[in-house]
Protein backbone atom coordinates (compact mmCIF):
# COMPACT_ATOMS: atom_id res chain seq x y z
CA UNK A 1 0.00 0.00 0.00
CA UNK A 2 1.51 3.37 -0.67
CA UNK A 3 2.51 5.18 2.09
CA UNK A 4 1.34 8.80 3.50
CA UNK A 5 2.44 12.05 1.99
CA UNK A 6 1.28 14.60 4.67
CA UNK A 7 3.77 17.75 4.60
CA UNK A 8 5.25 17.80 1.39
CA UNK A 9 3.85 20.67 -0.64
CA UNK A 10 2.35 18.78 -4.10
CA UNK A 11 3.47 20.68 -7.56
CA UNK A 12 2.38 19.15 -10.36
CA UNK A 13 2.07 15.04 -11.28
CA UNK A 14 1.77 12.62 -7.66
CA UNK A 15 2.62 9.96 -9.70
CA UNK A 16 1.94 6.43 -7.98
CA UNK A 17 4.84 3.99 -9.18
CA UNK A 18 4.61 1.12 -6.90
CA UNK A 19 1.25 -0.02 -5.91
CA UNK A 20 1.53 -3.59 -4.44
CA UNK A 21 -1.62 -4.51 -6.01
CA UNK A 22 -0.34 -2.41 -9.34
CA UNK A 23 -1.41 -4.91 -12.89
CA UNK A 24 2.07 -5.50 -14.18
CA UNK A 25 1.45 -2.30 -16.89
CA UNK A 26 1.87 0.34 -13.86
CA UNK A 27 4.52 -1.26 -11.71
CA UNK A 28 7.79 -0.27 -13.53
CA UNK A 29 9.24 2.88 -12.11
CA UNK A 30 8.48 6.21 -14.86
CA UNK A 31 9.41 9.53 -14.13
CA UNK A 32 7.98 11.92 -17.28
CA UNK A 33 9.09 15.41 -17.52
CA UNK A 34 8.47 17.85 -20.12
CA UNK A 35 9.49 21.45 -19.90
CA UNK A 36 7.65 24.34 -20.99
CA UNK A 37 9.72 24.95 -24.14
CA UNK A 38 9.02 21.19 -25.34
CA UNK A 39 12.75 20.46 -24.65
CA UNK A 40 13.10 16.70 -23.87
CA UNK A 41 13.91 15.80 -20.95
CA UNK A 42 16.41 14.01 -19.62
CA UNK A 43 19.42 15.34 -21.68
CA UNK A 44 22.21 14.19 -19.50
CA UNK A 45 22.39 12.02 -16.13
CA UNK A 46 20.76 13.05 -13.28
CA UNK A 47 22.08 12.67 -9.84
CA UNK A 48 19.60 11.26 -7.28
CA UNK A 49 21.08 11.74 -3.60
CA UNK A 50 19.93 8.64 -1.00
CA UNK A 51 19.36 10.46 2.19
CA UNK A 52 20.60 6.98 3.78
CA UNK A 53 24.34 5.48 4.35
CA UNK A 54 24.84 2.82 1.37
CA UNK A 55 23.22 -0.71 2.14
CA UNK A 56 20.64 0.71 3.76
CA UNK A 57 17.25 -1.29 3.08
CA UNK A 58 15.97 2.21 1.69
CA UNK A 59 19.28 2.10 -0.40
CA UNK A 60 18.99 -0.88 -1.65
CA UNK A 61 15.36 -0.54 -3.07
CA UNK A 62 16.76 2.67 -4.57
CA UNK A 63 19.23 1.34 -6.71
CA UNK A 64 16.92 -1.31 -7.95
CA UNK A 65 15.00 1.14 -8.76
CA UNK A 66 17.08 3.74 -10.50
CA UNK A 67 18.55 0.66 -13.12
CA UNK A 68 14.77 0.42 -14.04
CA UNK A 69 15.01 4.21 -14.36
CA UNK A 70 18.13 4.56 -16.18
CA UNK A 71 16.72 1.70 -18.87
CA UNK A 72 13.34 3.71 -19.51
CA UNK A 73 14.68 6.99 -19.75
CA UNK A 74 18.05 6.05 -21.65
CA UNK A 75 20.25 8.13 -19.26
CA UNK A 76 21.86 7.01 -16.39
CA UNK A 77 20.86 7.36 -12.85
CA UNK A 78 24.18 8.30 -10.36
CA UNK A 79 23.12 7.75 -6.51
CA UNK A 80 24.82 9.76 -4.19
CA UNK A 81 24.70 8.55 -0.43
CA UNK A 82 24.53 11.32 1.82
CA UNK A 83 23.25 9.54 4.89
CA UNK A 84 23.43 11.37 8.71
CA UNK A 85 21.58 13.79 11.12
CA UNK A 86 18.67 11.75 10.60
CA UNK A 87 18.49 12.30 6.73
CA UNK A 88 19.06 16.54 6.93
CA UNK A 89 22.27 16.56 4.77
CA UNK A 90 21.37 15.23 2.29
CA UNK A 91 17.87 16.87 2.18
CA UNK A 92 20.40 20.00 2.83
CA UNK A 93 22.62 19.00 -0.37
CA UNK A 94 19.03 18.62 -2.54
CA UNK A 95 17.54 21.46 -1.17
CA UNK A 96 21.08 23.82 -2.52
CA UNK A 97 21.31 22.11 -5.73
CA UNK A 98 20.01 23.86 -8.90
CA UNK A 99 16.01 23.79 -9.48
CA UNK A 100 16.38 22.13 -12.88
CA UNK A 101 15.25 18.37 -12.53
CA UNK A 102 18.79 16.72 -12.60
CA UNK A 103 19.09 16.70 -8.54
CA UNK A 104 17.02 14.68 -7.25
CA UNK A 105 16.24 13.23 -3.77
CA UNK A 106 14.90 9.84 -2.31
CA UNK A 107 14.26 9.67 1.49
CA UNK A 108 11.75 8.56 4.21
CA UNK A 109 8.72 11.29 3.93
CA UNK A 110 8.29 10.34 7.54
CA UNK A 111 12.15 11.87 8.27
CA UNK A 112 11.86 14.57 6.35
CA UNK A 113 9.05 15.68 8.08
CA UNK A 114 9.98 14.44 11.70
CA UNK A 115 13.02 16.61 11.07
CA UNK A 116 11.34 19.68 10.65
CA UNK A 117 10.19 19.57 14.55
CA UNK A 118 13.47 18.34 15.93
CA UNK A 119 16.36 20.11 14.16
CA UNK A 120 16.17 23.74 15.15
CA UNK A 121 17.41 26.39 12.28
CA UNK A 122 17.20 24.14 9.40
CA UNK A 123 18.22 25.37 5.91
CA UNK A 124 15.64 24.20 4.29
CA UNK A 125 11.75 23.98 4.44
CA UNK A 126 10.05 20.87 3.61
CA UNK A 127 6.76 22.44 3.37
CA UNK A 128 7.99 24.92 0.88
CA UNK A 129 10.80 23.55 -1.19
CA UNK A 130 10.08 20.63 -2.37
CA UNK A 131 7.82 18.97 -4.91
CA UNK A 132 7.10 15.58 -4.69
CA UNK A 133 7.63 13.65 -7.95
CA UNK A 134 6.73 9.95 -7.46
CA UNK A 135 6.11 7.42 -4.41
CA UNK A 136 7.93 4.09 -5.01
CA UNK A 137 7.99 0.55 -4.07
CA UNK A 138 5.84 -0.70 -0.73
CA UNK A 139 7.75 1.63 1.34
CA UNK A 140 7.23 5.29 2.48
CA UNK A 141 9.57 7.07 0.62
CA UNK A 142 9.26 9.87 -1.60
CA UNK A 143 11.44 11.10 -4.57
CA UNK A 144 11.60 15.07 -4.51
CA UNK A 145 13.10 18.04 -6.39
CA UNK A 146 13.08 22.12 -5.82
CA UNK A 147 9.87 22.68 -5.54
CA UNK A 148 10.80 25.47 -8.16
CA UNK A 149 12.27 23.51 -10.94
CA UNK A 150 10.62 24.71 -13.28
CA UNK A 151 9.10 21.58 -14.86
CA UNK A 152 5.95 20.27 -15.68
CA UNK A 153 5.14 17.36 -14.56
CA UNK A 154 3.86 15.16 -17.29
CA UNK A 155 1.38 11.91 -16.74
CA UNK A 156 2.37 8.79 -18.52
CA UNK A 157 0.38 5.64 -19.23
CA UNK A 158 2.27 3.81 -16.99
CA UNK A 159 1.61 6.09 -14.12
CA UNK A 160 -2.17 6.90 -14.73
CA UNK A 161 -2.86 3.97 -16.83
CA UNK A 162 -5.92 3.67 -18.58
CA UNK A 163 -8.01 0.25 -20.01
CA UNK A 164 -8.76 0.35 -23.52
CA UNK A 165 -12.65 -0.80 -24.42
CA UNK A 166 -13.24 -2.33 -27.76
CA UNK A 167 -16.06 -1.31 -29.42
CA UNK A 168 -18.88 -3.59 -29.75
CA UNK A 169 -22.21 -3.73 -28.12
CA UNK A 170 -23.36 -4.40 -24.72
CA UNK A 171 -26.62 -5.03 -23.00
CA UNK A 172 -27.70 -2.05 -20.94
CA UNK A 173 -29.84 -2.09 -17.95
CA UNK A 174 -32.18 -4.94 -16.99
CA UNK A 175 -35.60 -5.90 -17.11
CA UNK A 176 -35.80 -7.09 -13.64
CA UNK A 177 -34.41 -4.50 -11.47
CA UNK A 178 -35.66 -0.69 -10.40
CA UNK A 179 -37.75 1.28 -12.75
CA UNK A 180 -35.01 3.36 -13.79
CA UNK A 181 -33.23 0.43 -14.88
CA UNK A 182 -35.63 -0.69 -17.13
CA UNK A 183 -36.21 -1.60 -19.76
CA UNK A 184 -32.61 -3.72 -20.61
CA UNK A 185 -31.58 -2.51 -24.13
CA UNK A 186 -28.68 -3.17 -26.67
CA UNK A 187 -26.08 -0.03 -27.01
CA UNK A 188 -23.51 0.26 -29.74
CA UNK A 189 -19.82 1.93 -28.58
CA UNK A 190 -16.84 2.60 -30.47
CA UNK A 191 -13.88 2.21 -28.84
CA UNK A 192 -12.78 4.19 -25.76
CA UNK A 193 -10.68 4.45 -22.91
CA UNK A 194 -11.31 5.01 -19.50
CA UNK A 195 -8.42 5.14 -15.87
CA UNK A 196 -8.25 2.09 -14.59
CA UNK A 197 -8.90 3.48 -11.06
CA UNK A 198 -11.00 6.24 -9.29
CA UNK A 199 -9.45 9.80 -9.11
CA UNK A 200 -7.36 9.97 -5.38
CA UNK A 201 -7.42 12.98 -3.03
CA UNK A 202 -3.69 13.43 -3.60
CA UNK A 203 -4.53 13.70 -7.54
CA UNK A 204 -7.32 16.61 -7.11
CA UNK A 205 -5.26 17.74 -4.48
CA UNK A 206 -2.69 18.75 -7.48
CA UNK A 207 -5.73 19.92 -9.56
CA UNK A 208 -6.73 22.49 -6.66
CA UNK A 209 -3.42 23.94 -6.63
CA UNK A 210 -3.99 24.95 -10.18
CA UNK A 211 -7.36 25.68 -10.30
CA UNK A 212 -8.78 26.28 -7.09
CA UNK A 213 -11.88 25.59 -5.35
CA UNK A 214 -14.21 27.96 -7.37
CA UNK A 215 -14.36 29.09 -10.75
CA UNK A 216 -13.88 32.67 -11.80
CA UNK A 217 -17.75 32.91 -11.75
CA UNK A 218 -17.81 31.60 -8.59
CA UNK A 219 -19.15 27.54 -9.36
CA UNK A 220 -17.79 24.96 -6.72
CA UNK A 221 -15.00 22.81 -7.96
CA UNK A 222 -14.42 21.05 -4.67
CA UNK A 223 -16.80 21.24 -1.04
CA UNK A 224 -13.22 22.59 0.51
CA UNK A 225 -15.17 23.75 3.56
CA UNK A 226 -17.05 20.61 3.77
CA UNK A 227 -16.70 18.50 6.99
CA UNK A 228 -16.57 15.27 4.67
CA UNK A 229 -13.31 17.26 2.48
CA UNK A 230 -10.24 14.67 2.54
CA UNK A 231 -8.72 17.84 0.81
CA UNK A 232 -6.90 21.02 2.73
CA UNK A 233 -4.95 23.66 2.36
CA UNK A 234 -1.35 23.67 4.33
CA UNK A 235 0.94 26.86 4.21
CA UNK A 236 -1.24 27.84 1.35
CA UNK A 237 -0.91 24.67 -1.05
CA UNK A 238 -3.67 21.50 -0.80
CA UNK A 239 -2.76 18.10 0.67
CA UNK A 240 -4.49 15.26 0.89
CA UNK A 241 -5.12 14.67 4.46
CA UNK A 242 -2.66 11.84 6.25
CA UNK A 243 -4.26 8.69 5.64
CA UNK A 244 -6.68 9.71 2.67
CA UNK A 245 -4.08 10.44 0.02
CA UNK A 246 -4.89 7.00 -2.09
CA UNK A 247 -8.49 7.29 -1.54
CA UNK A 248 -11.12 8.46 -4.06
CA UNK A 249 -11.46 11.93 -3.97
CA UNK A 250 -14.78 12.62 -2.74
CA UNK A 251 -16.65 15.77 -2.52
CA UNK A 252 -15.99 17.42 -6.42
CA UNK A 253 -19.02 18.99 -7.93
CA UNK A 254 -20.26 17.51 -11.27
CA UNK A 255 -18.26 20.50 -12.82
CA UNK A 256 -14.91 19.92 -10.72
CA UNK A 257 -14.83 16.31 -11.75
CA UNK A 258 -15.50 17.57 -15.51
CA UNK A 259 -12.83 20.17 -15.23
CA UNK A 260 -10.11 17.89 -13.71
CA UNK A 261 -10.86 15.02 -16.71
CA UNK A 262 -10.11 18.11 -18.92
CA UNK A 263 -6.87 19.46 -17.25
CA UNK A 264 -5.73 16.24 -17.66
CA UNK A 265 -6.03 15.86 -21.50
CA UNK A 266 -9.34 13.49 -20.96
CA UNK A 267 -13.19 13.72 -20.02
CA UNK A 268 -16.27 12.46 -17.80
CA UNK A 269 -17.42 8.59 -19.01
CA UNK A 270 -20.72 8.77 -20.60
CA UNK A 271 -23.06 6.70 -18.26
CA UNK A 272 -23.03 3.92 -21.46
CA UNK A 273 -19.08 3.65 -21.40
CA UNK A 274 -19.26 3.17 -17.55
CA UNK A 275 -21.85 0.69 -16.99
CA UNK A 276 -19.88 -1.36 -20.53
CA UNK A 277 -16.52 -0.79 -19.01
CA UNK A 278 -17.44 -2.05 -15.49
CA UNK A 279 -20.17 -5.20 -16.90
CA UNK A 280 -18.61 -6.07 -20.12
CA UNK A 281 -20.58 -7.80 -22.41
CA UNK A 282 -21.56 -10.79 -20.41
CA UNK A 283 -24.32 -8.96 -18.96
CA UNK A 284 -22.81 -9.90 -15.27
CA UNK A 285 -24.43 -8.35 -12.28
CA UNK A 286 -21.20 -7.21 -10.48
CA UNK A 287 -17.60 -5.96 -12.08
CA UNK A 288 -16.08 -9.53 -11.34
CA UNK A 289 -19.39 -11.75 -11.72
CA UNK A 290 -22.35 -12.89 -10.24
CA UNK A 291 -21.17 -13.94 -7.17
CA UNK A 292 -22.23 -11.77 -4.01
CA UNK A 293 -19.85 -9.22 -2.90
CA UNK A 294 -17.42 -9.38 -0.25
CA UNK A 295 -14.91 -6.88 1.18
CA UNK A 296 -12.17 -8.45 -0.82
CA UNK A 297 -13.91 -7.15 -3.99
CA UNK A 298 -15.35 -3.88 -2.87
CA UNK A 299 -15.84 -1.20 0.33
CA UNK A 300 -19.89 -1.36 1.07
CA UNK A 301 -22.25 -1.06 4.02
CA UNK A 302 -19.56 0.68 5.78
CA UNK A 303 -19.44 3.57 8.28
CA UNK A 304 -20.12 7.22 7.14
CA UNK A 305 -16.65 8.79 5.34
CA UNK A 306 -15.23 4.83 6.06
CA UNK A 307 -13.28 5.00 1.88
CA UNK A 308 -10.89 2.85 1.47
CA UNK A 309 -7.59 3.12 -0.91
CA UNK A 310 -8.57 3.06 -4.58
CA UNK A 311 -6.07 0.06 -4.93
CA UNK A 312 -7.38 -2.36 -2.68
CA UNK A 313 -9.66 -4.24 -4.52
CA UNK A 314 -7.54 -6.31 -7.26
CA UNK A 315 -10.48 -8.95 -6.48
CA UNK A 316 -13.02 -6.66 -7.53
CA UNK A 317 -12.07 -5.96 -11.43
CA UNK A 318 -14.26 -6.22 -14.06
CA UNK A 319 -13.78 -8.28 -17.39
CA UNK A 320 -11.42 -5.71 -18.77
CA UNK A 321 -9.35 -5.30 -15.83
CA UNK A 322 -10.93 -2.12 -14.22
CA UNK A 323 -10.76 -1.72 -10.72
CA UNK A 324 -13.29 -0.25 -7.99
CA UNK A 325 -16.31 0.30 -9.93
CA UNK A 326 -18.43 -1.21 -6.94
CA UNK A 327 -18.90 0.49 -3.82
CA UNK A 328 -16.08 2.95 -1.91
CA UNK A 329 -17.43 5.84 -4.12
CA UNK A 330 -20.34 6.77 -6.52
CA UNK A 331 -18.73 7.95 -9.68
CA UNK A 332 -19.65 11.10 -11.59
CA UNK A 333 -20.67 10.32 -15.41
CA UNK A 334 -20.86 12.92 -18.10
CA UNK A 335 -24.27 12.02 -18.88
CA UNK A 336 -27.51 13.69 -17.36
CA UNK A 337 -29.92 11.39 -15.45
CA UNK A 338 -32.63 10.65 -18.06
CA UNK A 339 -34.83 7.82 -18.25
CA UNK A 340 -33.92 4.32 -20.76
CA UNK A 341 -33.66 3.64 -23.02
CA UNK A 342 -30.06 5.24 -23.36
CA UNK A 343 -29.77 7.28 -26.42
CA UNK A 344 -26.13 10.09 -26.60
CA UNK A 345 -28.50 12.00 -29.56
CA UNK A 346 -31.17 12.96 -27.29
CA UNK A 347 -29.63 16.01 -25.26
CA UNK A 348 -28.28 13.57 -22.15
CA UNK A 349 -24.64 14.27 -23.37
CA UNK A 350 -24.78 17.92 -23.52
CA UNK A 351 -22.28 18.89 -20.83
CA UNK A 352 -23.58 22.15 -19.76
CA UNK A 353 -23.77 22.36 -16.20
CA UNK A 354 -27.43 22.52 -15.02
CA UNK A 355 -29.42 18.86 -15.24
CA UNK A 356 -28.89 16.43 -12.46
CA UNK A 357 -26.31 13.70 -13.57
CA UNK A 358 -25.62 9.94 -13.10
CA UNK A 359 -23.86 8.50 -10.64
CA UNK A 360 -23.19 5.08 -10.98
CA UNK A 361 -21.26 2.15 -8.69
CA UNK A 362 -22.40 2.62 -5.33
CA UNK A 363 -20.69 4.02 -2.55
CA UNK A 364 -18.87 3.04 0.78
CA UNK A 365 -22.00 3.68 2.82
CA UNK A 366 -24.28 1.47 0.32
CA UNK A 367 -25.85 -1.95 0.45
CA UNK A 368 -24.85 -4.39 -1.10
CA UNK A 369 -27.61 -4.13 -3.91
CA UNK A 370 -26.33 -1.19 -4.41
CA UNK A 371 -23.45 -1.82 -6.23
CA UNK A 372 -24.13 -3.43 -9.14
CA UNK A 373 -23.58 -2.62 -12.66
CA UNK A 374 -26.62 -1.69 -13.33
CA UNK A 375 -27.44 0.58 -10.23
CA UNK A 376 -27.84 4.41 -11.34
CA UNK A 377 -28.14 6.16 -7.90
CA UNK A 378 -31.96 6.99 -8.07
CA UNK A 379 -32.09 7.69 -4.10
CA UNK A 380 -28.98 9.31 -3.78
CA UNK A 381 -28.40 12.97 -2.88
CA UNK A 382 -26.51 14.33 -6.04
CA UNK A 383 -26.89 17.76 -6.77
CA UNK A 384 -24.15 18.27 -9.76
CA UNK A 385 -23.52 22.00 -7.78
CA UNK A 386 -22.08 20.62 -5.01
CA UNK A 387 -19.75 18.03 -3.78
CA UNK A 388 -20.87 14.96 -1.70
CA UNK A 389 -19.04 12.66 1.15
CA UNK A 390 -19.51 9.43 -1.21
CA UNK A 391 -19.38 10.88 -4.96
CA UNK A 392 -16.36 10.74 -6.65
CA UNK A 393 -15.00 10.36 -10.30
CA UNK A 394 -12.85 9.03 -12.68
CA UNK A 395 -12.25 9.83 -16.51
CA UNK A 396 -11.84 8.60 -20.18
CA UNK A 397 -11.07 9.35 -23.44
Amino acid sequence: MVQKLKGLAVAGLMAVTGSAQAQPASTEPVLSLSKGSGQAYPQRPIRMIAAQSAGSSLDTILRIFAAKMTESLGQQIVIDNRGGAGGTIGVELAARAPADGYTLLAGASSSMIVSSFTYKKLPFDTLKDFAPISLFANVEAVFVCAALCGYAWAADERITPMVTIAAGAFNMGRNDGPEDERPAHQVTLPTFQIDRLPVTNVQFAEFLNVRGHSTAQGDRLYDYDDNDARIHQIAGKYVADRGFETHPAVEPSWLGAREYCAWRGKRLPTEAEWEKAARGTDGRKYPWGNAAPDRARAQFAARFNDTAPVENFAAGASAYGVLGMAGNAWEWVASAYRPYPYRADDGREDLTPGPVRGTRGGGHDSPAEEITTTQRGRTLSRNPRAGHHNIGFRCAK
